[in-house]
């Protein structure tokens, strides 16, 4: 008998099941993160709120001094939400009310947080009340962004036009004499998916990337054309520390406004395509969460239910998931007093929420979004996980006979395997085998390629790898 450890390496999907030697690739990572040593549990969603009036589309929250307003974008209307712990849930949409056109876009300028959806810019005062109104001079947009001390946006009306407002300025959108307003319209690359600000801005066109970097009087901004790659659906793009992550036609992708460059391809780029619902694409939404150096994308796959991707900017390593939540985005709450969360929740064993979790601090930035009319809070246990080897060979012929897990904290945990003799036979996975109390888990399983699935139970915190019992046998 002999004893292999098997290390959890990169998910990549897109790679051969046997590359002709043993690897630490895996065929799955699912419900799971990458972290600085092997996977850990991602948290399910919990909901946080009363129940809007109707589903919720995007979520964001603005902050201003001592002052914190949550937002909750839905296809007729913008609600306010007081606090995110069994809160309540007001109508601020404009009085004239909205159409259904896209999912909404906010952002912040100052004080005053701005809303899209392709109707007319809409504002409101952060810390003031009433409702959002009209920017009266901005364009009907479905995307905007906050670059340097303007206000850019799209102009639905005419797909390949970005407009900018006058510097500190939001109400002003008339080009003249004293004001710094303008327009550019963009005659190559198609039409404008989506806008990322910063020091400059990322246009992200449906065939190509586009820098805009101010340059002063009289002109004001300067256009270079950055790749012929384009974004394939606005919501999937998202900033963080000067980059855009963005699905391009190709595949998932990273920019710094100087050069475009591939996150997916060969690792997780075919799976996306098979696994999404482009019927649905575009209920994407798509989030940062710093906690854990990801980015999230939330969108329908084609059994129909909520998929992750989930890509850390610091490992460069990939993850997949299912959850309930529609919705991805950031939030953070007022702060919550023992009394506030005493009737909140009477009953603490169902608060279903650690006392000790961001959601309870005052301006502490937290990874949420929606699902369905709820605000929800990913803060969840998370007790469907499992990470699943490539196939790995021990000689012509072989047994594998036990397993251990090298997981922190992990308790009872289960395996699976599927073995077979030829590369082109059916993957059938045995019954779950439990570890015992000594840590190992019964397979004994024969054939000439093995793929291992291994689920961590109890409250793991760290799935490294397995040690793999085996022993080679004979053939005739």
């Amino acid at each position: 008998m002999t004893t292999q450890r098997i290390k959890f390496g990169s998910w990549q999907p897109d790679s051969a099941d046997f590359t002709g030697a043993n690897t630490e690739l895996l065929h799955q990572a699912y419900n799971v993160y990458s972290s600085a040593v092997g996977y850990a549990p991602f948290p399910t969603p919990i909901k946080v709120s009363v129940e809007a009036p109707e589903d919720i589309n995007s979520v964001f929250v603005g902050k201003y001094g001592a002052d914190i307003e949550i937002f909750a974008g839905a296809e007729n209307a913008i609600y306010s939400v007081t606090g995110i712990a069994r809160s309540a849930v007001t109508d601020v949409s404009n009085p004239n009310g909205y159409q259904s056109l896209a999912p909404w876009d906010f952002a912040q300028f100052g004080a005053v947080v701005l809303a899209c959806n392709g109707q007319k810019l809409q504002q409101r005062q952060i810390g003031v009340g009433g409702t959002f109104l009209d920017v009266d001079q901005a364009p009907n947009a479905s995307c905007i962004a906050i670059v340097r001390d303007f206000v850019f946006a799209n102009d639905v009306d005419n797909t390949n036009l970005v407009k900018w407002s006058d510097i500190n300025n939001h109400e002003n959108w008339t080009p003249g004499a004293t004001s710094q307003a303008d327009s550019q319209y963009l005659a190559d690359g198609g039409a404008i998916i989506n806008i990322m600000g910063g020091e400059q801005a990322i246009i992200l066109q449906e065939k190509a990337i586009t820098r805009a970097s101010y340059i002063g009087s009289p002109f004001f901004w300067q256009f270079d054309l950055v790749a012929r790659t384009g974004c394939f659906e606005r919501n999937s793009a998202v900033q963080n520390n000067g980059y855009v992550y963005f699905l391009s036609e190709a595949g998932f992708m990273m920019t710094d406004g100087a050069q475009v460059v591939p996150i997916g391809a060969g690792q997780v780029d075919k799976f996306f395509w098979n696994d999404v619902s482009l019927a649905q694409i575009d209920t994407m939404s798509t989030a940062i969460n710093p906690l854990l150096n990801l980015v999230v994308w939330n969108y329908t796959n084609t059994n129909g239910k909520r998929a992750l991707m989930m890509y850390n900017y610091v490992t460069k390593q990939w993850t997949y998931g299912e959850t309930t939540a529609n919705v991805v985005g950031n939030l953070m709450n007022q702060g919550t007093t023992l009394d506030e969360l005493d009737a909140t929740y009477p009953i603490l064993d169902e608060m279903g929420i650690s006392l000790d979790s961001r959601i309870f601090i005052g301006g502490k930035s937290l990874f949420a979004g929606a699902e369905g009319k709820y605000i929800v809070s990913f803060e969840g246990q998370q007790d469907n996980s499992y990470l699943t080897t490539q196939d790995l060979e021990f000689g012509y012929n072989s047994t594998v006979l036990l397993a251990r897990g090298i997981i922190d904290n992990g308790v009872s945990n289960e395996y699976q395997i599927a073995s077979r003799h030829k590369l082109g036979d059916n993957i059938l996975y045995s019954a779950k085998s439990t570890e015992s109390d000594e840590g190992r888990a019964d397979l004994r399983s024969g054939g000439r390629f093995h793929r291992l699935r291994c689920f961590p139970k109890g409250s793991w915190t760290h799935a490294v790898g397995v040690d793999l019992d085996y022993a080679e046998n004979g053939t005739r």
